[in-house]
């Protein structure tokens, strides 16, 4: 979507995010906010070492000969090598992340490297159960210099509560930031709790952008006549939960398409390899879609496509709603959507669109007004 003619410029905006090459979702925010942020000038990812890592040229081209070389073997690990190699083709094209560094030891590297204005989130950037504290404090901008604006968008910390260590790091330096947006009502409310300060909840960027903008991106790889179901875990699915997907692909003359999340291994040839383009066209062109994901959701609801939501790990729907998952199916009203005992149902996707052009208009508002 077109923003509110800015009101300002930037010379370099940065973004600091999770810089994760396995995650489809992680790899869509992050070039959703930047195609939002480039409205506002020249944008990049910083790739953010928040585990107590260092940058090493060693070690990314030992990673990148790792990859290539499961490309060229066989079975699985080809398979895998093939869609390491989509992640970095579609980082490496649409959200680039090699210009800028930043990590505990060096800070922002190279150095004399300046951005006049730095960007925290989408994801979960704020998560602070699988980095060090070190890592907390770079994903909070510590980083950076006075002059730099700070602001957050769509910022999420994934967890209802963080950790009692992490408390003085959120008191210290989300005040430094001249705006706070988060993704979820509970991510308000931490801030709020942590620090004093208020926070704007926004939809996460890839809703930003319209089904239009994202079928920009995809290359033809789902055939004109093919009719199936979508199906996108990041748990496992349950014997029942699996034979609800197959009665409805059968009832609905479809077959079942699986992508895999990311710690799962299959010799699936055609699903297992494809990359953050594929993931998107094949969202775009399914009949209908199950899942546990957030960010399957989220593109459903772009391509307005009829989804269900199954609990995670063995746990109902309801039982597994997180906050970020409650806040989307407030936002649009979609609550039928993680019912597992009802037949799947319609979307009222004239009031849901209604819905998104009313949230993209307030939360692209949000977004001129912190920048200006």
């Amino acid at each position: 979507m077109s923003l509110t003619k800015p009101q300002k410029t930037y010379k370099r905006i940065g973004i600091v995010t999770i810089n994760d090459y396995t995650n489809y979702g992680n790899r869509l925010q992050n070039y959703a906010l930047q195609t939002l942020l480039s409205q506002f000038g020249p944008c990049e990812t910083i790739f953010c070492y928040a585990n107590d890592d260092t940058p090493s040229k060693k070690k990314q081209i030992a990673d990148c000969a790792k990859t290539i070389m499961k490309f060229c073997a066989g079975g699985v690990h080809h398979l895998t090598g093939k869609r390491e190699l989509a992640f970095r083709k579609f980082t490496k094209e649409l959200a680039p992340d090699d210009k800028a560094t930043v990590d505990y030891r060096n800070g922002l590297l190279p150095k004399g490297t300046h951005f006049d204005c730095i960007v925290a989130g989408s994801d979960q950037v704020w998560n602070d159960r699988y980095i060090s504290q070190s890592g907390l404090r770079l994903r909070l901008c510590s980083f950076a210099s006075n002059q730099t604006r700070l602001i957050s968008y769509a910022a999420s910390f994934g967890v209802d509560n963080v950790k009692k260590s992490s408390e003085d790091s959120f008191r210290t330096y989300l005040p430094r930031f001249s705006a706070l947006s988060v993704r979820e009502d509970r991510a308000k409310e931490l801030v709020h709790e942590l620090s004093g300060e208020e926070a704007t909840v926004v939809i996460d960027p890839t809703l930003m952008l319209t089904a239009d903008q994202w079928l920009s991106i995809t290359q033809g790889f789902v055939k004109p006549d093919d009719r199936y179901v979508l199906t996108y875990f990041l748990g496992h699915l349950s014997p029942e939960q699996d034979q609800i997907i197959q009665d409805y692909a059968r009832k609905h003359h479809c077959r079942v398409r699986n992508i895999y999340s990311y710690y799962s291994f299959s010799d699936d040839a055609e699903n297992y390899p494809v990359g953050p383009r594929e993931f998107v066209e094949l969202f775009a062109k399914a009949q209908y879609v199950f899942t546990d994901s957030y960010h399957a959701c989220c593109f459903s609801i772009i391509f307005n496509k009829d989804f269900k939501v199954f609990g995670r790990n063995g746990l109902s729907a309801k039982d597994n709603m997180n906050s970020r998952m409650e806040t989307l199916f407030r936002l649009f009203e979609l609550g039928e959507a993680f019912n597992e005992s009802t037949e799947g149902h319609a979307i009222d996707y004239a009031h849901v669109n209604q819905l998104l052009e009313q949230y993209r208009t307030e939360s692209g508002q949000w977004l001129t007004n912190a920048l200006s």
